[in-house]
């Protein structure tokens, strides 16, 4: 089974090639050039696609993210970091790119500068219950409740009646050992 897989990223690889001959500009045929040679392990031929297709196309999220990742996987922690800030760069309002360079950030133990990072990313777009939401969820997921605590009761305070930051502010108030307030909030959802 792992023989045919590769020979169809073989064939994929050699197909996007040729896409590419036939149009230069291609940004996309370039991200799925890339795409195809990590899924053969080939890392720099990968590299080299999907900067063109970062080249090609400054605003092209997914190349920046998927770029990112595949320095990332190679513990290349510097250049992963320089690839999302670069892709913000172009892209300032693409939460994606935000919340892992935040997680890169993490992992390098750089609390401070991932949590900055995510209260501009907030400022930026003031008027999203998703952002909130989201920075909170991540702030869950890297075991600081209190943070998550604070971005959820800014979020309610905004959007009262979004069930969804009510729901999560419940999880991030038992966290945190306050079954009172989690009781209480509950009990209106």
């Amino acid at each position: 089974e792992s023989w045919v897989r590769r020979q169809s990223y073989e064939k994929a690889i050699s197909a996007f090639a040729k896409s590419i001959e036939l149009d230069p500009s291609s940004a996309s045929a370039q991200l799925n050039l890339g795409l195809a040679e990590i899924a053969v392990h080939r890392y720099p031929p990968a590299e080299e696609a999907l900067r063109k297709a970062i080249a090609l196309n400054p605003k092209f999220v997914q190349a920046y993210l998927t770029l990112a990742n595949l320095y990332h996987v190679q513990s290349q922690l510097k250049e992963t970091e320089q690839t999302l800030r670069q892709g913000m760069e172009q892209n300032p309002d693409a939460k994606e790119l935000y919340f892992l360079c935040a997680t890169v950030l993490y992992e390098e133990h750089d609390q401070d500068s991932a949590r900055s990072l995510l209260e501009g990313l907030a400022g930026r777009l003031p008027n999203s219950a998703e952002v909130g939401l989201a920075i909170g969820d991540f702030y869950l997921r890297h075991h600081d409740a209190n943070n998550a605590l604070a971005q959820y009761q800014r979020g309610m305070k905004q959007f009262p009646k979004d069930l969804d930051l009510k729901n999560h502010a419940v999880d991030a108030y038992l966290a945190v050992n306050r079954i009172e307030e989690a009781t209480s909030l509950n009990n209106e959802v």
